[in-house]
């Protein structure tokens, strides 16, 4: 036996206006905004799960393009309900 090394892989996903259904918790550091779960929508299941790459543990790291690893927790939160008309997020799986 020996240690793995875990592979990171990023992934761009784009959603419509709206609720995404998407659950968000600080990250073990306290800063990172980690994917902590999914919230169905109007009764179905959440665009975010949905999508099918989006997985609990992973880290948004962008949103519109602009990287949310500087941001503190709530300011990541304010920056994803601000998004307009349609965002990008970019999430970090492990």
């Amino acid at each position: 036996g020996g240690a793995r090394a875990r592979r990171h892989l990023e992934y761009d996903v784009t959603f419509d206006r709206g609720p995404i259904g998407l659950n968000l918790e600080v990250d073990w550091n306290g800063k990172h905004a980690r994917v902590r779960g999914f919230q169905r929508v109007s009764g179905a299941p959440a665009p975010a799960r949905a999508s099918g790459l989006i997985h609990e543990g992973d880290v948004l790291t962008h949103i519109n393009g602009e990287s949310t690893l500087e941001r503190e927790f709530a300011e990541t939160l304010e920056a994803l309900r601000a998004a307009l008309a349609s965002f990008e997020t970019r999430h970090d799986s492990v």
